[in-house]
């Protein structure tokens, strides 16, 4: 349970960082951090969004 509690937090604290990019470098860098950590695949476009918010 610990370590899921661990995990969310750090995707929250990922998808603070993607909101907060200032530049667009800075968004695509979160965006990637945000994806790998959730291990969600973005090519995946048509499953990506109902993946993505599942998590």
């Amino acid at each position: 349970m610990e370590r899921k509690q661990e995990t969310t937090n750090h995707a929250h604290v990922l998808f603070d960082r993607f909101v907060q990019a200032t530049t667009c470098k800075g968004t695509l860098r979160a965006f990637q951090e945000l994806c790998d950590h959730l291990e969600l695949k973005p090519k995946d476009y048509r499953s990506f969004y109902h993946k993505l918010k599942s998590k």
